[in-house]
């Protein structure tokens, strides 16, 4: 059966998941708990570039992935410890058996670097909106109506230094889009996840592509927008139709067939010790 939101524009896709996330229950627990998988292209490695005489994370004359699994403790209270685990489960898919042969042409060089490590904080780990760090009891206390919320991120941007973007401070429609895409996976209230859906309903250029496939093979309504700050890149937000979750963010350079960068959530939710991990 054929999703109804395949027909939808973006803004009433934004003001369905609105509406969804706003009857969602609120909940709580002493960890903010995320697990997930990045996908990103495999670049030289430090020993291989010096080896073939290449700079360092140059792409290789060969097209793989390397997707990688990371999980994250967020305290909820200050002082308590919070934890990542990061190198987990690290795999590599060529492009083709082509890409492969040309793999081991080289002599079949390490291709990853990183080892599961567990990283334990005795301080606070932040969220960021833009350049400004949020705590987890700030991010619950984020307004949760849309006018409200608008209005805090328009005085974010505003005292946002143009040198901290490279090329000067994005337009807020941009700037909606990058905070969207961390605070749809942070610890926010159903009221704030709705106003962020509604406030983001109503900006410009962000186009709805139907149901895709994310990279863990669930089926969500992917909204994409074009040059966020660089020309016709297209970033993509992959968001459940059922839970109004966000299942995925994506990045597509420009005249590139496959993603720079998927940033895919397995789990996000709430837990009440440090290492406890939600059943998928």
């Amino acid at each position: 059966m054929i999703s109804p939101f395949c027909q939808l524009d973006a803004r009433t896709v934004l003001l369905a998941a609105a509406e969804t996330a706003a009857r969602e229950p609120s909940t709580s627990g002493r960890y903010w708990y995320t697990r997930q998988r990045t996908f990103q292209p495999v670049r030289y490695l430090p020993k291989i570039a010096k080896k073939v005489g290449k700079p360092e994370r140059e792409k290789p004359p060969f097209s793989a992935t390397m997707a990688t699994t990371q999980d994250s403790w967020y305290a909820s209270d200050k002082g308590a410890p919070s934890r990542t685990v990061t190198g987990q489960d690290v795999k590599i898919t060529f492009a083709s058996s082509e890409d492969e042969a040309k793999w081991r042409q080289l002599g079949s060089p390490a291709l990853v670097q990183e080892k599961p490590s567990t990283n334990d904080y005795d301080i606070e780990l932040f969220f960021q909106i833009g350049t400004h760090r949020f705590t987890v009891q700030q991010l619950l206390e984020l307004p949760a109506e849309k006018d409200g919320l608008e209005s805090l991120l328009r005085r974010l941007l505003e005292e946002e230094s143009p040198s901290d973007w490279g090329s000067g401070k994005p337009e807020f429609a941009d700037y909606m889009w990058w905070t969207a895409q961390d605070l749809l996976a942070g610890p926010i209230s159903p009221g704030t996840r709705s106003a962020l859906y509604r406030l983001l309903a109503e900006q410009p250029g962000i186009r709805s592509l139907g149901e895709v496939t994310d990279p863990l093979g669930r089926t969500g309504i992917a909204l994409a927008l074009n040059g966020a700050g660089n020309g016709e890149d297209e970033y993509r937000l992959i968001v459940d139709d059922d839970t109004a979750e966000l299942f995925s963010h994506e990045f597509r350079p420009q005249g590139q067939p496959a993603p720079a960068l998927q940033v895919a959530y397995e789990n996000l939710g709430w837990v009440d010790r440090l290492g406890e991990r939600l059943r998928s």
